[in-house]
């Protein structure tokens, strides 16, 4: 035991000696060469910093290309520059290449291969700036492959590293991509919310690109639903925004799903003119996705349209371009629309070339729902074709592929279960937040109930305020009404004194000569006329007071019946012989001896007097009045007219205005300016209505209008 002890100890000091010997001469040797070392190592930086500069260059030329759509280059260069990284040790290069193959193969429809690809490196580089990069890539992938459970673990992980970065436009992408999970997953309120709150944190940061894309995420969201309206305003938002700053590569996409919006919706001309706008685009950035995408919408629009050969001929551009850049989820859709398109001319084995090119193209990509799709439109296709057991056998393929995905889907719903707990136990959190900010909310609402309550205090004393006004005005309306009314009736007893006094004093004159003897009997009839004539115009005066009197208090009540028409004209026109006589005015009745209309007997003699006697009054001697009544429809319309001096011009708008307006006859005959006011008014009370129409020296006519009256209610009238 002490043998070996000591061997060892002995062994242990020589190790020592020997390598304090080693550095003694390292040393020396270094303290010789130092200005040289130094040098050497400033320029072995110089150059590192140069290769660092020259991945960077690569990266960004890669990110370029795949915008542009021109994925063989990027490719290339995307290679280059992991080459070029690894030897120079280049962690952020490394990481930027691993993110542009990220973005190659998303733009391939390669989703598999962005999971293959990424896992490693997100690993290796997590110390580097696009960790969270990466790891959304992934996340993505993960998300577009229905593996949900991965997509959310790996998202929620990258979004607290960007929550420690503070990178907040990362944040705002992350939360966008998270709410494609939930929609994916049919909670469409947790969606809406994410990216609700992603377009909030956009805006926040004046992120315009961002906000664009959660426009454009809700609008297609919406579309899916069938919410078209919605969709369209959102997808025309995000359009704008796009357009506003200029980012043609986004506009294309928003281009693209206008276009299958207005497919969807049946605006077939709208759709086109979105695709092509979308294409000129593609052509002027030389972004061949967009191109190739382009032609493949605007084919299925035809095929949706009917018009085959046109979609025949997008279909076959899109697939050419498919093919020089080796976009092999091009050649899937490419060989799919055109199987339709002759599957709808009835083309058969053309419809089932192309299907099978499609199979192949799904089998390699490792699309089950691809191929799902496929052996159904062959199964349909080889049918029709009267291929009964090919049919068959696309048939039992597709049957086992839908048996083995409803087991995955099996599976998947209870993974998914989990999913949704994690979801719900975040809704919880987000319900008692909501708790919490609901008793805010009770403190704010009972403080803006007493604000409430004051403001209806002072909403009332206003309300009172404006009552009491509106009857301090409404009392001085009505002191002005009654100041009116007493001038109107002082201005009616004086024209009634005058009116009145004229022909009294003319009768006191003729009993004076009576009573004196002085008339012989020739004298005596003459003056027993002129009584008469003055005594009938007096009347007619004053009942045409008491009418107006009688009006102005709302006393007087219509007395509704059928009425001849002829018979009140001529009953009326009694009491007008020896007036028109005396003038020599010829009176002409044109009246159907049937005519009934449905009057006032009594208002239709006050009308009459009135309008006759106007009319005798304005005709020169030997004038014609006329009066006429025609039946129109149900109704009767009764004209008085004359060809005597007219009304002037000046004068119609007063016409029926009481005391308005008033002149003297052709042989000085004058008037109370109230017959043609109380003609409008009793018309009016009767249901009809008055009108008239003169000319200055060639006549006037004035017609009324009242309902026609069916002769057998008279009957009845009379039998009652």
């Amino acid at each position: 035991m002490l043998y070996h002890l000591f061997a060892h100890i002995f062994r242990a000091m020589l190790t020592l000696l020997f390598c304090f010997a080693v550095c003694s001469e390292v040393y020396s040797i270094s303290f010789d060469s130092d200005k040289a070392i130094t040098s050497e190592t400033q320029d072995q930086e110089t150059e590192r910093e140069r290769n660092q500069e020259y991945v960077l260059e690569l990266n960004n030329k890669a990110a370029d290309l795949i915008a542009e759509g021109n994925l063989g280059d990027a490719k290339t260069i995307i290679n280059d520059a992991l080459s070029v990284s690894y030897v120079i040790d280049d962690d952020e290069g490394k990481a930027f290449a691993y993110s542009n193959l990220g973005n190659y193969f998303f733009s391939m429809g390669m989703a598999d291969s962005v999971i293959a690809a990424l896992n490693e490196p997100y690993t290796q580089l997590q110390h580097t700036s696009r960790a969270v990069n990466i790891g959304n890539l992934i996340a993505t992938a993960h998300r577009e492959n229905a593996s949900f459970s991965d997509a959310l673990q790996i998202y929620q992980e990258v979004l607290e590293k960007a929550r420690a970065e503070e990178n907040q436009s990362m944040q705002a992408a992350i939360k966008q991509n998270i709410a494609g999970v939930y929609e994916s997953l049919g909670d469409y309120p947790a969606a809406i919310d994410h990216y609700l709150e992603s377009l909030s944190l956009a805006e926040q940061l004046g992120d315009s690109q961002t906000r664009a894309v959660v426009l454009e995420n809700l609008g297609t969201l919406n579309l899916s639903e069938g919410n078209y309206e919605l969709a369209e305003t959102y997808i025309k938002q995000a359009l704008e925004i796009n357009l506003d700053i200029g980012n043609p590569r986004y506009i294309t996409g928003n281009y693209i799903n206008l276009g299958i919006l207005y497919k969807s919706t049946e605006r077939f001309d709208e759709a086109l003119e979105s695709y092509q706008k979308s294409l000129e685009l593609g052509n002027q950035m030389g972004n061949i996705v967009t191109k190739l995408q382009s032609y493949y919408n605007i084919g299925i629009l035809y095929n949706e349209m009917g018009n085959y050969e046109k979609a025949l001929e997008y279909f076959q551009e899109s697939l050419e371009m498919s093919r020089q850049n080796n976009i092999r989820i091009g050649y899937f859709y490419n060989y799919s629309g055109m199987g339709d398109s002759y599957l709808s001319l009835e083309n058969y084995s053309e419809a089932i070339r192309y299907f099978e090119d499609a199979l192949e193209i799904a089998e390699s990509l490792s699309q089950v729902e691809f191929i799902k799709n496929i052996l159904n439109k062959l199964s349909l296709a080889n049918e029709s074709g009267g291929d009964t057991a090919a049919a068959l056998n696309y048939l039992k393929r597709y049957n086992s592929i839908t048996d083995s995905i409803a087991t995955t889907e099996r599976e998947e719903a209870l993974a998914r279960q989990e999913t949704l707990l994690n979801l719900r136990t975040e809704r919880q959190n987000r319900e008692l937040a909501e708790q919490a900010l609901a008793s805010q909310r009770n403190a704010l609402i009972r403080s803006l109930i007493l604000l409430f309550v004051v403001a209806l205090a002072l909403v009332g004393l206003f309300i009172f305020y404006q009552k009491k006004n509106r009857m301090n005005r409404q009392l001085r309306e009505r002191t002005v009404e009654l100041q009116k009314v007493n001038t109107e009736k002082d201005k009616l007893l004086s024209i009634l004194a005058h009116d009145l006094r004229n022909p009294l004093s003319g009768l006191q004159g003729v009993v004076y000569l009576i009573q004196e003897g002085v008339l012989n009997n020739k004298d005596m009839d003459l003056m027993l006329k002129e009584v008469d004539h003055r005594l009938q115009h007096g009347i007619t005066i004053l009942s045409n007071y008491l009418q107006w009197a009688q009006n102005q208090k709302d006393g007087i009540e219509t007395n509704m019946e059928p009425v001849n028409v002829r018979e009140v004209v001529e009953e009326c026109l009694t009491g007008f012989k020896h007036s028109s006589q005396k003038k020599g005015v010829t009176i002409e009745i044109e009246i159907p001896g049937n005519l009934t209309m449905l009057a006032d007997n009594n208002m239709m003699q006050v009308i009459l007097r009135n309008l006759i006697s106007n009319s005798i009054k304005y005709v020169d001697e030997n004038g014609v009045v006329t009066i006429t009544a025609v039946e129109e429809s149900n109704r009767v319309k009764l004209s008085v007219s004359d060809n005597g001096v007219g009304i002037p011009e000046l004068k119609k708008g007063d016409i029926f205005k009481s005391f308005s307006y008033t002149r003297i006859g052709t042989r000085g005959e004058t008037g109370t300016g109230l017959g043609l006011s109380i003609c409008k008014d009793f018309t009016e009370k009767q249901g009809g209505n008055i009108s008239f129409v003169s000319e200055s020296g060639e006549g006037t006519t004035f017609t009324i209008e009242l309902m026609k009256a069916d002769v057998s209610e008279k009957r009845e009238l009379l039998t009652e």
